[in-house]
């Protein structure tokens, strides 16, 4: 998990240090809300969730994403778009995503096949309320930590999302992360945590 959480921050970095991808992409998801909104972290994610903002062509943001990784992650294991359908009670949307799959094997040689996973929904171009930038630190290759910021949903538009998602799908870790914006922490305005 912490060779699987290195990659991931690293990954994050390649991706917004490409000046089109950063332009073109947003993150949201549990990633950016334990590593940004609300960090630092307080469960490992597994995973980047980001969202096309900008409008392009959807068929070349997987290529993109791919050419940004190469150096860190080689060639993608599994390059899919599919459709997924959103549920809550009786209202249904059906979003586009793009998903980009890395397989690698961990430094350990008892460890397992690990995987990295990067979705793109390519429908929700538009957000409630305006994105916010967000830092996110990254140990660096020669030792330290250093930083990126990234396109993010507004805190509130995040948690909004963690809640639609608790009602379509049952993760606990969607509980957890509500549990963990309102509770004990107070929101200030600034979007920082301040402990009750």
């Amino acid at each position: 998990m912490v060779e699987q959480d290195y990659l991931l921050s690293q990954a994050v970095g390649a991706i917004f240090a490409d000046e089109k991808l950063r332009k073109q992409l947003a993150m949201r998801g549990g990633t950016v809300l334990h590593k940004g909104h609300l960090a630092p972290a307080s469960r490992y994610s597994e995973d980047i969730d980001l969202v096309l903002t900008a409008k392009r062509s959807r068929s070349g943001i997987s290529a993109d994403i791919a050419t940004a990784l190469k150096p860190l992650l080689g060639e993608p294991s599994e390059v899919v778009r599919t459709t997924v359908t959103l549920a809550v009670r009786n209202f249904l949307s059906k979003s586009e995503i793009a998903r980009v799959t890395y397989v690698y094997g961990p430094t350990s040689l008892l460890a397992a096949q690990a995987k990295l996973k990067i979705e793109v929904n390519l429908n929700e171009q538009t957000s409630l309320y305006p994105l916010t930038t967000v830092p996110i630190e990254m140990p660096l290759a020669g030792g330290g930590v250093g930083s990126v910021l990234v396109p993010s949903y507004d805190l509130d538009e995040m948690l909004g999302t963690k809640l639609r998602a608790l009602l379509q799908r049952e993760h606990g870790r969607d509980l957890y992360d509500l549990w963990w914006a309102w509770w004990p922490a107070t929101i200030i305005l600034s979007g920082r945590r301040q402990l009750s």
